[in-house]
């Protein structure tokens, strides 16, 4: 799990892994969380917002979840451009994309159709793809977004 520093993965996987809010700092490295969702048994590397370390991460993966700050208007370009840059990477040819837009309960937040475009989603053809909006903090649509996560991983294999 992927993303521009504050954009909250940490508080997406602590919401799946625990079902609650917990309150974090900037993660300084990673987080690695091994838990099962339904009958997945999932292991999510939550990687700090530090893109250096990205590409140390990038290896037997079958799906990304990049994440998106939806309130924050001044950085989605500079999101664009991280997620293209990760995704053309070799390792991460065919994998699934699970892009959350978060922090959708903040009145400024872009919605999924306005993001789709923003972040030029509708150009990627080489691998399935979804844009999920949700909220970290209350766990608004992070469950729905990993049960399709969940789904296309496993028909895909």
């Amino acid at each position: 799990m992927v993303g521009l520093d504050g954009s909250g993965k940490t508080t997406i996987l602590y919401q799946l892994k625990l079902g609650k809010n917990i309150t974090s700092l900037q993660t300084t490295g990673f987080n690695l969380e091994q838990f099962r969702f339904g009958s997945f048994k999932l292991k999510i590397f939550d990687i700090g917002g530090f893109q250096t370390i990205w590409k140390h991460f990038l290896y037997d993966i079958k799906g990304l979840i990049f994440v998106v700050d939806c309130s924050d208007l001044n950085r989605i370009e500079e999101a664009k451009e991280k997620l293209h840059n990760i995704l053309g990477e070799d390792e991460l040819k065919d994998t699934v994309l699970l892009v959350f837009a978060n922090k959708q309960d903040l009145p400024s937040s872009l919605r999924s159709d306005d993001l789709q475009s923003r972040l030029n989603l509708r150009d990627i053809k080489d691998r399935p793809w979804k844009v999920q909006e949700c909220c970290a903090t209350t766990g608004y649509g992070i469950k729905e977004g990993f049960e399709w996560f969940c789904y296309k991983i496993n028909h895909i294999i």
